[in-house]
């Protein structure tokens, strides 16, 4: 894949590793994604991909060899939004996504920006009586530089 100007303001879709590593650094303005969740899914691909590792441990690193090529791809004035759900391990929650953003901020290669809560209008119903059901995820913004572009219209 050849990324010149027909990519320009195009969503390009594809294995997020393998299209990523074809890009330049320093080429996009703004990440979006919502990886999938650990052991919550079969997306068709077996054993295979985010999300299906055997342990918490193995979907963070998955999860981060991505994220710092979202990081290499993304300019100096751009953002990354991440969202991740967490998920039930041992009767408690894992706190997966707030692990991720610790140890994203502990590199010190770039800041969290924001967290923004995502609240659900419709959540997926939980069947275990000694729980809440849980509405809501946290979207995670993170910059390069204190330059980064926002435009909050």
């Amino acid at each position: 894949m050849n990324f010149n100007e027909t990519y320009i303001n195009k969503i390009i879709t594809g294995d997020s590793l393998t299209v990523m590593r074809q890009m330049p650094d320093n080429y996009v303005d703004l990440v979006i994604t919502s990886p999938p969740y650990f052991q919550q899914r079969d997306y068709g691909n077996g054993d295979l991909g985010i999300g299906n590792e055997n342990t918490e441990e193995q979907y963070l690193d998955n999860l981060l060899k991505i994220f710092w090529e979202c990081v290499r791809v993304t300019k100096d004035t751009g953002t990354i939004v991440y969202n991740i759900g967490d998920k039930y391990l041992n009767g408690g929650l894992a706190l997966i996504p707030y692990k991720f953003a610790m140890r994203v901020i502990e590199n010190k290669k770039l800041f969290l920006v924001n967290q923004v809560t995502w609240s659900k209008l419709n959540p997926t119903p939980r069947q275990d009586k000694r729980k809440l059901v849980q509405s809501t995820e946290p979207f995670f913004i993170f910059a390069k530089t204190k330059n980064y572009s926002f435009n909050i219209d």
